[in-house]
């Protein structure tokens, strides 16, 4: 009885990080989407199997997920919501033959995130509940101050006071169109297809990528970007609405990060979010993501499942790593190959075809217009992150 159960476990896990698979490596192809296709499936499944295999499938997909889609942000700038600011960091890696070591860096990321922020879970879930009944009414004037500092510290002021503003008035109307899927063409257009221009103007080419065996770590900066990892984690997991893209903007801001801690914090975020949510619902009652939203309606989350939800996580975070590693070299390996230009109009191409099926004309018309705004700061030369402007100006007027 208990082995079989075990093996279903497994066997679970295993599909989990194949999808995970799939999801992080296919632009587009997202997690809610899947997992909304599973909770259709779930009378026939039920079935065959328990649904508590299937919420661990769920989260073995997921934390996955994080780990692979830092291969299509950083070789292709075709990034998910979640990995948008991590473009242009990891795209300076890319041009300097550092490809792969922006890889190892996300990896790092996410296993320490997954492991702090599971260690954590309940100091932090505790911290999560009390900030939500308590602290609510003072998240503008933080968010705010974060914001105002952000925008002081620029070297070109006024720029980036305007981008910002630009970006946020976009952000405000994009986000009230009858759009399926809003934040797809708005941030694929501000730092992905942007970039992509951006890199075809500048005559830009992925030169040959170093085969490193190691990876220089400075440890303040990676220890500073696991830890606000975690905390822009308990942001998407405290507030609703915030994207990871939005809440690593805020995290950010202060200390000297640099690219190798951005790109650490980008790691760490991607996986502790996830978990977070997990206690997010556990603690308050509140599912932050569709996946999570599957899971509590599959089934009951009690401590057994929680503790079971989470060694599946662990379990799905060590394999991916190693996925992603592997895949990440045979990236660096193969794509200086393609003639860069090219490969910069294919993935345009692909970008535009996906958000015309999945958003309509009116999708396109947002991608071309956010794409002319994120081409604002290459021309201005002030800092690209002012253009979060699009996301954190709508959270500001919603917590207002």
């Amino acid at each position: 009885m208990y082995l079989s159960a075990y093996i279903g476990l497994i066997i679970a896990t295993i599909i989990g990080v194949a999808f995970g698979v799939v999801t992080g490596l296919a632009p587009g192809v997202h997690i809610n989407l899947v997992s909304a296709i599973l909770l259709s499936l779930a009378p026939l499944i039920a079935e065959h199997t328990s649904l508590l295999n299937v919420c661990a499938l769920i989260m073995a997909m997921s934390v996955t997920h994080t780990f692979l889609d830092t291969i299509p942000s950083i070789f292709l700038g075709a990034p998910d919501d979640d990995k948008a600011m991590g473009v242009l960091p990891g795209h300076r890696y890319l041009l300097r033959g550092n490809g792969m070591m922006a890889v190892k860096l996300c990896v790092i990321g996410g296993l320490l995130g997954a492991i702090l922020s599971t260690v954590l879970f309940v100091p932090i879930g505790l911290a999560l509940k009390l900030t939500y009944t308590y602290g609510r009414p003072y998240l503008f004037w933080m968010l705010a101050a974060i914001v105002v500092f952000t925008v002081l510290k620029d070297k070109k002021m006024a720029l980036a006071a305007a981008v910002f503003c630009i970006s946020g008035a976009l952000g405000l109307v994009v986000l009230r169109l009858p759009l399926r899927d809003p934040l797809l063409p708005l941030l694929s257009g501000m730092f992905g297809v942007a970039t992509l221009l951006y890199s075809i103007n500048e005559h830009q080419s992925i030169p040959p990528q170093k085969e490193l065996c190691y990876t220089e770590l400075d440890i303040e900066k990676t220890a500073s970007g696991t830890v606000r990892g975690v905390f822009a984690g308990m942001i998407t997991a405290l507030l609703p609405g915030v994207s990871a893209s939005a809440a690593s903007a805020a995290v950010s801001q202060g200390g000297r990060l640099g690219d190798h801690g951005f790109l650490v914090l980008l790691g760490s975020l991607g996986s502790a979010s996830f978990i977070l949510s997990l206690a997010s619902f556990w603690y308050f009652e509140k599912a932050r993501n569709g996946a999570m939203a599957v899971i509590t309606e599959l089934s009951a989350i009690e401590p057994s499942t929680i503790i079971l939800l989470l060694s599946t996580g662990l379990v799905a975070a060590g394999v991916a790593s190693m996925l992603a590693l592997l895949m990440g070299r045979s990236a660096a390996r193969w794509l200086p190959k393609i003639p860069y230009r090219g490969t910069c109009i294919g993935v345009i191409i692909f970008v535009a075809s996906l958000v015309l099926v999945r958003s309509g004309w009116l999708g396109l018309a947002v991608l071309i217009t956010s794409t002319a705004v994120g081409l604002i700061p290459a021309a201005a030369k002030t800092a690209r992150a002012q253009a979060m402007g699009c996301l954190l100006l709508p959270i500001l007027v919603m917590l207002w």
